[in-house]
C-alpha cells in the first residue's frame, strides 16, 4: 500500500500586532518591524536634555520636604471664586497662593533668588522672575514661561500671568524674552498627581519649588487650648531643590518655613483679588 501523505505542516502562528503609533516629540524610525522605535529628539526636547545634565553637572543639588497645611488657603479661594473672581474674569487656581507666599518668603530669604557665578561668587537678586514649568505635547515636553517682576503682582495679576504664559507654552507662542530671565522657578508636578518630588534646578539659578498635588488626609490639630484632635485638612507637600553651594540646609529650611507659615495664616484681606 502507498505510504500515507505526510500531514500538513500546521500553519505558522500569525505575527504579533504591531503596537499602535505613539505621537512623541522628534521624528520616529521603526525597529525590530514596529516592537521598538527610534526616537530623534527635536529642538525641545534636546534642549531639556543638555540643560538638565548640564545642572546636575554643575549644581550641588539637595531637596528639603515640607508638609502644607493648605486648608485656609483653599476656603479662601473657594470664596474667592464664588465672587471676586466672576467680576475680574478669573478663576484662582492655588497656583498664585504659593506664588505669592513664595515671593513674601524671598524678601526674608533671598539667597535662594540668586545666580551663581563660576565656584566662588553669586549674584543676590532683589527682584523675582519665577518661572513656571509647563507640560506641552501631552507630556512630552516642557517649557518654563517666566513671570517678570511677580513681586509687583497681586493674585488676579499672578493668575493672569499663569493663564497667559502657559496657553503661549502650549500653542508654542513664547517670545525668547518670555522664557529668559528666571531667578526663581516652581514646578507644579502635583498637576499629574505626583505627592513629592525633587526637581532639578534651572541652569542660572540655585532653587526650584515643586508643588506637589493637594490631597484631603486626617491630621492631628491643637486648638487655642491645646488640646489635640483628629481633623480632616487639606494637605500638600512642598520640595524645594537648592544649591549648596550658596544655600545651606538651614537657610533652606528657614525659608521654606516662612513659606509654610504665610500659606496656612494667609491673610484673606493680603495681596488683592
Amino acid at each position: 500500500a502507498a505510504p500515507a501523505a505526510a500531514p500538513a505542516p500546521a500553519a505558522a502562528p500569525a505575527a504579533p500586532a504591531a503596537p499602535a503609533a505613539v505621537s512623541v516629540p522628534g521624528s520616529v524610525s521603526p525597529d525590530l518591524g514596529g516592537l521598538e522605535e527610534v526616537l530623534k529628539f527635536n529642538t525641545i526636547r534636546r534642549a531639556i536634555s543638555h540643560r538638565m545634565r548640564e545642572s546636575l553637572s554643575t549644581a550641588a543639588q539637595v531637596t528639603s520636604i515640607f508638609e502644607i497645611d493648605m486648608s485656609r488657603v483653599a476656603g479662601i479661594r473657594a470664596t474667592l471664586n464664588k465672587g471676586p473672581a466672576q467680576q475680574l474674569g478669573v478663576k484662582y487656581s492655588f497656583l498664585p497662593f504659593i506664588m505669592r507666599a513664595a515671593v513674601e518668603a524671598i524678601r526674608e530669604h533671598p539667597w535662594v533668588n540668586a545666580e551663581m557665578r563660576g565656584m566662588e561668587e553669586a549674584v543676590i537678586k532683589r527682584y523675582v522672575n519665577l518661572g513656571m514649568a509647563v507640560a506641552i505635547d501631552d507630556g512630552k515636553g516642557l517649557m518654563v514661561p517666566v513671570i517678570k517682576n511677580a513681586e509687583e503682582r497681586n493674585l488676579t495679576g499672578l493668575q493672569r500671568a499663569i493663564g497667559d504664559l502657559a496657553e503661549k507654552a502650549r500653542t508654542k507662542k513664547l517670545s525668547p524674552d518670555e522664557m529668559s530671565g528666571a531667578t526663581f522657578s516652581i514646578s507644579n508636578y502635583g498637576s499629574a498627581g505626583t505627592l513629592i518630588g525633587g526637581p532639578i534646578i534651572p541652569v542660572g539659578t540655585v532653587a526650584i519649588l515643586g508643588v506637589g498635588t493637594l490631597q484631603k488626609r486626617p491630621v492631628v490639630v491643637t486648638d487655642e487650648t491645646g488640646a489635640d484632635a483628629i481633623a480632616i485638612r487639606q494637605m500638600m507637600y512642598l520640595s524645594l531643590s537648592y544649591d549648596h553651594r550658596l544655600v545651606d540646609g538651614m537657610y533652606g529650611g528657614l525659608f521654606m518655613t516662612r513659606l509654610k507659615q504665610n500659606l496656612e495664616t494667609w491673610d484673606a484681606g493680603a495681596y488683592g483679588a
